[in-house]
């Protein structure tokens, strides 16, 4: 196993102890230098990472591992050993305090983006709301020409007037009222040419003429009161749908005199509302990073308090194993020469 192991540092003790308990001196004195060079190398390793961290860099590799993907950036410290800030990781990641540390410092990690994106959309609202401004700026003479405008009234006067004659029709049952255009022409039409005809001298052709105009007259007055009543019915639902028309074009001026009122006090409060944002994402910002940076200092504080464990143990290690190897040369110096075939 790798020497980082307590279990490999403590057999670097047991195996030589072995040895001494056999009166291997020899070997024991050999496996006690061996052991004790790599405790010295691995306590100079634990320097190197608790210099490491206090230099930022367990904060920088847990930045580069992208904290925001779910679990995974777990196995991918577990992965990168060579980094002398991870070179004692499942140490660290066997502690409670620390995986907690790392949850919180993910957390502040993914707020502190989400921050700064909000952040990066402040200036497209400003580009929506000045885009607003600008429309609206572009439509206002349009609209205050709409609202000063007399069209509408013009409108409403002639329905009255319409609405009045349609009365009157209905009540003398005048059929002739609803002709249509080309029906009133061409009764206006028999009607001057029966004129004349009654102003000419009676003769077989004058009196053929007259049956014929007054056939045809007839013909269109029968014509006429025949589509009386469908004809009321098409004139009377038309004037309701008028009246829809100019009821929703009232209620279209009402909503483009709020708008002309409303809009800049609107454009306004957004405006407002946009500056305040930004400032309390600001706000946000800078408690974020002071959060982060306190956060990040009590990871490095967990981080280097186990290492540093770690060293108190190599050197507990060190001591035993210099008293071991002084015990074993004095235990080599009382046995005899042949007494120990290791040496």
């Amino acid at each position: 196993r790798d020497t980082t192991d307590p279990a490999v540092q403590e057999s670097l003790l047991a195996i030589p102890y072995a040895m001494t308990r056999m009166n291997l001196h020899g070997r024991a004195v050999q496996q006690y230098n061996k052991g004790i060079d790599l405790l010295i190398s691995e306590r100079e390793k634990l320097d190197q990472s608790i210099l490491a961290i206090q230099q930022g860099g367990l904060q920088d590799i847990l930045l580069e591992e992208g904290l925001g993907a779910g679990n995974g950036w777990m196995q991918q410290l577990y992965l990168d050993s060579d980094a002398p800030a991870l070179r004692y990781q499942l140490a660290l990641m066997s502690s409670h305090d620390f995986q907690e540390a790392i949850k919180n410092y993910r957390d502040l990690i993914v707020l502190k983006s989400n921050l700064a994106r909000w952040r990066n959309d402040i200036p497209a609202y400003d580009d929506m709301l000045t885009g607003r401004e600008s429309r609206f700026a572009a439509h206002r003479p349009a609209a205050d020409q709409a609202l000063h405008s007399t069209k509408l009234q013009a409108l409403r006067e002639q329905r009255d007037t319409l609405a009045g004659k349609l009365t009157t029709i209905e009540k003398t049952a005048n059929a002739l009222g609803l002709s249509n255009p080309q029906e009133s022409r061409q009764l206006e039409q028999l009607d001057t040419i029966g004129q004349t005809l009654q102003r000419l001298p009676d003769t077989p052709e004058i009196d053929a003429m007259r049956d014929k105009q007054r056939r045809l007259h007839g013909i269109l007055v029968w014509q006429t009161y025949h589509d009386y009543k469908p004809r009321l019915r098409a004139a009377n639902r038309q004037l309701a749908e008028l009246d829809t028309l100019l009821d929703d074009a009232d209620q279209a001026i009402g909503s483009l005199q709020d708008a002309r009122l409303d809009g800049p006090t609107g454009f306004s409060g957004f405006q407002q509302r946009i500056n305040s944002q930004g400032a309390t994402l600001t706000s946000l910002e800078t408690r974020t990073d002071g959060l982060l940076r306190a956060q990040g200092q009590q990871l490095d504080q967990l981080a280097i308090a186990e290492l540093e464990q770690q060293q108190r143990r190599i050197d507990t290690y060190i001591i035993q194993a210099r008293f071991a190897l002084a015990q074993t040369y004095d235990s080599a110096l009382q046995q005899p020469a042949d007494g120990d075939t290791g040496q």
